[in-house]
């Protein structure tokens, strides 16, 4: 984080000041005003991002199974999981990731995100591009990462392994 607010802001690595918080992205005091940041990682790959409007970003590993079904019920609305039940195989993974980081990336970027829960986002919306809200997604690797921005101009995705 520290790299990359630095060669955004031309400010040195050390001068950069982070409160930790617990179940939650870091606090930085110093960030410049109107200055908006997210932060995600999974499985040893760490995304973060910075702009001047409301933005979330998150990151799954693609390789990591798990009962999708079943993970489905804590965050997909009744449609998302039918259209999931209703998908081949081999999709159910993608998409269900595709959701997942997308909703993830909603919240984070929402600033009344304590107002709803993920089931309460509409992902068609998403990603359809229909509301005020914008979604990128890229895959890095076997990592989707979502990125969701209030601005449709989309960030340049910068990444180092």
């Amino acid at each position: 984080m520290r790299h990359a607010l630095s060669q955004l802001f031309d400010i040195p690595l050390s001068d950069w000041q982070f409160i930790n918080t617990d179940r939650a992205a870091p606090i930085i005091s110093n960030l410049p005003q109107n200055t908006y940041f997210s932060l995600s990682h999974s499985n040893g790959f760490i995304c973060f991002i910075a702009s001047p409007e409301p933005v979330g970003i998150d990151t799954e590993n693609l390789s990591r199974e798990r009962r999708y079904f079943e993970a489905a019920e804590l965050f997909m609305s009744d449609e998302e999981i039918n259209t999931l039940k209703s998908e081949s195989k081999t999709m159910v993974k993608t998409n269900f990731y595709r959701v997942w980081c997308a909703k993830e990336a909603y919240f984070k970027a929402s600033t009344i995100n304590y107002l709803f829960e993920l089931k309460d986002i509409n992902i068609i919306d998403l990603l359809n591009n229909t509301n005020e809200w914008h979604l990128m997604e890229q895959y890095i690797e076997q990592h989707l990462i979502s990125i969701v921005s209030k601005n449709k101009t989309y960030p340049v995705i910068q990444h180092w392994l």
